[in-house]
């Protein structure tokens, strides 16, 4: 596999745009074209970004980008500020990162979320605000030389969907214009009703200035209440959000990383009640191998694993990824023709993903 330059490989797996041409490997000019490759990427959690970062450095030569949660809308991790400020963690800038991620020929294409409700849609209502944050997105990127955003907005109001295509638009334009790129992760859904409770329009989003989407097909239950001890995300569901996005919305496949979970929900239960009751935050991989007692069912008809553990005296359970889980969704990708995966999150996961896993599936990836 080539290693490709942070901005060569920017359009390597697009197959489009003007006067392409697939059998081509050069497009035309000299950016060089990497064919049926698939792109992997991983979040870094902003609990343990040393361990995230770690993880990519041990397993770099399958991944093209990584994704560090270092960014916030406002001017602190908790503030709903919306003028178009934009906050840096801490340890966001980290100059060796940066120059490790690059030096392996990939993409530092960091993520920045929301933090209360309905930030966005005040940002995206005032023009001052709407252009202080995109300013602030394009200067910051080019001094601290990312390859571009990954938008993470899932506390925005659905009224706004037009204001948002035309944001994303400008935005990614913008970036393109300074040679990055624009990224969006979106919810999973697979219905119009769904759909319609987010403020991704899909067909705004088909244009060239977004670069892909990464569809968090995980998580199926949060929001239910209560939260049934399930999946994490059924494997049938996950199905049923590609299905829906690719063949009834036709979004392009090729723009498609498909966000596939490594982490687990625990559930505790309540004896008096006689329920399971969700535990916050999600737990890890390392953290269910090193329970009492634990034991683990595979659980065909989700592709995920149930497990059961008493601490205490107190009775728990859980849903939780690993290599195998992981397995079954990286075909997927190849089923429908994805860009590639994105994985939440990088650290403490079941290392075999990335031992055999991503190699049977993807095999050549990289």
């Amino acid at each position: 596999m080539v290693v490709l330059s942070a901005i060569g490989c920017l359009f390597s797996c697009e197959g489009k745009g003007a006067g392409h041409d697939p059998e081509d490997p050069k497009n035309g000019d000299d950016t060089l074209q990497i064919k049926n490759d698939y792109e992997i990427s991983g979040w870094y959690n902003d609990g343990w970004n040393r361990e995230s970062h770690d993880v990519y450095m041990k397993y770099h030569h399958l991944f093209s980008m990584v994704n560090p949660y270092w960014y916030n809308l406002g001017t602190s991790t908790s503030s709903s500020t919306a003028n178009g400020e934009i906050h840096e963690r801490e340890y966001a800038f980290n100059h060796q990162q940066i120059k490790e991620i690059h030096d392996n020929g990939d993409l530092i294409i960091p993520a920045i979320g929301d933090v209360a409700s309905e930030q966005v849609n005040n940002i995206l209502n005032n023009p001052q605000a709407r252009k202080k944050l995109i300013d602030n997105l394009v200067n910051t990127a080019i001094s601290r030389k990312y390859d571009g955003w990954d938008l993470n907005f899932e506390n925005a109001h659905e009224k706004d969907k037009a204001l948002f295509t035309a944001f994303a638009h400008e935005l990614g334009n913008r970036l393109q214009a300074k040679g990055k790129v624009l990224d969006i992760t979106i919810g999973a859904f697979n219905n119009p009703t769904n759909e319609s409770y987010w403020i991704f329009d899909l067909d705004g989003l088909k244009t060239d200035a977004v670069r892909r989407i990464k569809i968090m097909a995980y998580d199926q239950h949060l929001g239910e209440e209560p939260i049934p001890l399930d999946a994490v995300g059924d494997i049938v569901w996950v199905r049923s959000v590609l299905d829906y996005v690719i063949k009834e919305r036709s979004f392009p496949s090729k723009k498609i990383i498909l966000g596939i979970p490594n982490y687990g929900w625990s559930y505790q239960y309540n004896s008096s009640t006689e329920s399971w009751m969700i535990q916050y935050p999600f737990s890890t991989y390392t953290y269910y191998m090193s329970r009492p007692s634990f034991q683990t069912w595979w659980q065909n008809i989700y592709k995920e694993n149930y497990a059961e553990w008493t601490e205490a005296g107190v009775s728990y359970a859980a849903f939780y990824a690993n290599a195998q889980s992981v397995q079954e969704r990286l075909r997927l990708v190849k089923e429908f023709n994805l860009a590639g995966a994105c994985f939440w999150v990088l650290g403490r996961e079941d290392e075999n993903i990335y031992r055999s896993a991503i190699p049977a599936e993807l095999p050549g990836v990289r």
